[in-house]
């Protein structure tokens, strides 16, 4: 029995679809080639010869119909058992379709792995000795790859750099919550869905969930008209390109304005930070004990302020990733702005509070005014009454410089002696 005979395979070693040689070429597979399965009975040279193909086709310069022509011919021309050649161009044949799954996944993970993932559009219109097999076409994935943004290495941008250099020191839960929104950022719509369907997940707009999930600031207006809604928030928000679009309606907002109105929306706002966010719980104490004080030191005309205080400092907050909420001192420039009256936010709020624009004119009587002729009315233009002369009902004097007083039996001085005497003693203002 000759040597060919007595190491030849039987037809189950040969490699075929579903058997398990097939499961297990699917493994990685090394850069250099080495024979596969159903080569073993084939010289060195042609063995040689046919990794040389393959290392070619994976770097780029040939097509894969090239590559298995050239492999057919070689392997045909080695005179080989007709069983032998067929067990070996299969073998040969799953490590070029093996490279081509190993490309496509690198594709999608946006890393080509060689050159071969760059130049197939340089090369797939060239022509070559594509003899018995088509040029080949990239593939669905990897047409969605190409067309992903190219990832950025971080290692050029500058303040990755610097940070690697000189370090910043965060305290333990900004590193905590750091990580998070990192981890989150790859896909918050994601995370926010996980959130919105995992039981005991307190109740809360659905658009502030997800600026909550991005690190942004949360409107307390929305929590709070969400809180007195009955109908449902079907607002949704489609992504095209670099586009956002929004559909659907919502409720018209039911702003913060008093003492209230801000701890019952700032309530379910902490509820929904810690079951996100529960290393932040003393934190949330603070802040909340602080506006909280706040609001006990200023006069109810003076709530707006301290709303518009908490806005800002939680809008500074989330702009950073090196602050927290009970960082006070952080924020003495934004409590000028907003609480003193000669802070920059107050600029034509006094004016306003005292005499606001909306008030109803006050609608006179058409009798004169018994204090202004006396003298002694501090009404001025609030006045209910006319500030006219008692006697000739004219203006520019009092009743007591009126030229007509003198007169005697003026029916007009009686009947306005009348009038005054029916009007009730106003006390001086």
């Amino acid at each position: 029995m000759s040597r060919h005979e007595s190491q030849s395979p039987s037809p189950r070693a040969a490699t075929s679809p579903g058997t398990a040689a097939d499961s297990s070429s699917r493994e990685p597979v090394a850069e250099h080639v080495s024979p596969p399965p159903g080569v073993l009975e084939l010289q060195s040279p042609v063995v040689a010869k046919c990794s040389e193909w393959v290392e070619k086709y994976k770097a780029g310069t040939i097509q894969k119909g090239e590559a298995s022509y050239e492999i057919h011919s070689l392997l045909t021309a080695s005179g080989e058992r007709s069983d032998v050649i067929k067990a070996a161009v299969e073998s040969y044949i799953t490590i070029l379709d093996q490279h081509d799954v190993k490309m496509a996944a690198a594709f999608k993970r946006g890393r080509p792995r060689s050159g071969r993932a760059r130049s197939h559009s340089a090369t797939s219109g060239s022509s070559g000795s594509n003899t018995g097999s088509p040029s080949r076409s990239p593939s669905a994935d990897s047409r969605a790859a190409l067309r992903k943004k190219k990832k950025v290495d971080e290692s050029d941008l500058p303040w990755v750099v610097r940070n690697e250099l000189f370090g910043s020191e965060l305290r333990p839960e900004l590193r905590a919550t750091l990580e998070l929104l990192k981890a989150w950022s790859v896909n918050p719509k994601q995370v926010k869905s996980s959130i919105v369907n995992t039981p005991k997940c307190p109740a809360f707009p659905d658009s502030e969930w997800l600026n909550l999930v991005q690190g942004r600031p949360i409107n307390l207006d929305n929590v709070f008209s969400g809180f007195y809604s009955t109908s449902t928030d079907n607002q949704r928000t489609e992504s095209v390109g670099e586009i956002e679009l929004k559909f659907g309606s919502k409720d018209a907002s039911k702003p913060v304005t008093t003492h209230g109105d801000w701890t019952i929306a700032f309530d379910l706002t902490r509820d929904a930070y810690l079951f996100t966010f529960a290393h932040r719980a003393d934190e949330l104490k603070q802040y909340q004990r602080y506006i909280l004080q706040q609001f006990a030191t200023k006069r109810e005309s003076e709530h707006p302020r301290v709303i518009a205080l908490d806005r800002a400092i939680r809008k500074r907050v989330s702009e950073r990733r090196d602050l927290l909420l009970s960082d006070f001192d952080q924020f003495s420039d934004l409590q000028t702005m907003h609480l003193d009256h000669y802070g920059a936010a107050n600029q034509g709020r006094d004016s306003e509070t005292i005499a606001p624009k909306d008030k109803p004119a006050i609608k006179k009587r058409t009798e004169p005014c018994r204090n202004w002729n006396r003298g002694v009315c501090g009404r001025g233009k609030n006045c209910f009454y006319l500030h006219v002369c008692a006697i000739c009902l004219q203006r520019g004097h009092t009743s007591d410089k009126c030229p007509r007083k003198g007169a005697s039996g003026s029916s007009g001085s009686q009947g306005n002696a009348a009038a005054l005497g029916s009007q009730p003693d106003v006390v001086r203002s």
